[in-house]
């Protein structure tokens, strides 16, 4: 093989493994809402209906140190929906979708990253079709992903995850 063919094959072979960091999966460890017995379970604390067809939702994962001494921080949400139970119902996202300033680049806080907000307001936009019907009691689920980093070999944020649920009544 010449010098040229060497140089070709080489370049390809770390465009493919950069490539992949933009096709980058957030996927759980888990789905057991990890938390010490003094810590705080990862949950929604509060919603809020917002003018502009805007949900303001406060979430918060558990409140403790990993020991890497990293404070865990909510780091994306995935699975988030909200439901009236009359026919009214609106998903944001099916997968998850980084929170609170995480990207690609910075999950892991060991390397000095950065550490996010616990609690996080997360603030998204509906459609105005899908409002909830007035006075009705709305459901709203979400998945929280905290205790995240990233694995080079599989090109993937693996991440702990916990489930939760919250009713809030409209408005």
């Amino acid at each position: 093989m010449n010098l040229k063919h060497f140089t070709f094959v080489i370049l390809l072979v770390c465009f493919l493994f950069s490539r992949g960091k933009c096709d980058q999966h957030i996927v759980s460890d888990n789905s057991h809402c990890c938390h010490t017995s003094n810590g705080e379970e990862p949950k929604i604390i509060e919603a809020k209906w917002l003018p502009n067809n805007q949900l303001s939702v406060l979430i918060q994962s558990p409140r403790i140190l990993d020991n890497l001494w990293c404070p865990i921080t909510p780091v994306a949400v995935g699975h988030f929906t909200f439901d009236d139970h009359q026919g009214h119902s609106h998903r944001f996202s099916k997968h998850p979708n980084y929170v609170n300033g995480f990207n690609d680049n910075n999950v892991d806080c060991y390397l000095g990253r950065h550490i996010g907000y616990n609690p996080y307001n997360y603030i998204v936009s509906y459609d105005p079709k899908n409002t909830p019907a007035q006075g009705s009691t709305v459901t709203i689920a979400l998945s929280i992903y905290y205790k995240c980093g990233y694995e080079y070999f599989n090109n993937q944020t693996q991440c702990y995850s916990c489930d939760v649920k919250y009713d809030v009544g409209y408005p």
